[in-house]
């Protein structure tokens, strides 16, 4: 059995049972079972019955093997596990032959591999593993609990109605949803900072204008 196991001993033959444990008693009394939880690898589990004549006989011996448990550990390559949404985090698991990742109590993967690598978390979930043994038996990590920025809803809006104006025209864009603004003209930027407005007069045609908005969180 693996450590932990509860087992149930049961006996008969008689109207009392002494039930003892590498023969020291630690059940005695009309009830013909006996069950623990509490073995160690080796001990010995026989009874000692006596019947209504008060005879008494002792029966053969159980011997148990008990298995250790896994130590099973679990880290994540987020040092502080606090990151925003949709980042890529790894846990990483150790101590046993298998590995069975869970969030918020529900199996996410299981099987050989010691990593599990996910992007869908949300604010206070909880990563554990239950890992088990060469010798089948189990064990479950500590949790751990992350913290999850939202991120912002950037927006964008231009000074000319419909975007179409002569060259050299001032055209001014106002972002929001954040505390800095990083202004983008075709992928390169061209003003970064608190700022939520950016105006050029620079434009050439089909250039896109877009904006990469952090809030307070770092997202």
């Amino acid at each position: 059995i693996c450590a932990g196991t509860s087992v149930t001993f049961t006996a008969g033959g008689g109207t009392g049972y002494n039930f003892r444990v590498n023969g020291a008693g630690v059940q005695n009394g009309a009830s013909n079972t006996y069950t623990t939880s509490s073995l160690t690898n080796n001990q010995s589990v026989d009874v000692v019955v006596t019947n209504s004549n008060g005879c008494v006989a002792t029966s053969a011996v159980i011997t148990i093997s008990v298995n250790a448990l896994p130590t099973p550990v679990i880290s994540s390559s987020d040092t502080d596990n606090k990151f925003c949404s949709g980042t890529s985090v790894t846990f990483t698991a150790g101590g046993g032959a298998t590995y069975n990742f869970r969030v918020n109590g529900t199996s996410v993967q299981n099987g050989s591999s010691n990593t599990y690598t996910t992007t869908s978390l949300t604010n206070n979930q909880v990563v554990d593993v239950i890992v088990t043994n060469s010798n089948g038996c189990s064990a479950t990590s500590s949790g751990i609990t992350n913290t999850v920025y939202a991120l912002p809803s950037p927006t964008l809006v231009s000074s000319d109605a419909d975007n179409r104006f002569c060259a050299g025209t001032s055209v001014t864009f106002t972002a929001g949803g954040g505390t800095s603004y990083n202004f983008r003209v075709a992928g390169s930027s061209v003003q970064s900072g608190a700022s939520a407005t950016y105006t050029t007069s620079s434009l050439v045609n089909n250039q896109v204008v877009d904006v990469i908005v952090t809030n307070s969180n770092g997202c």
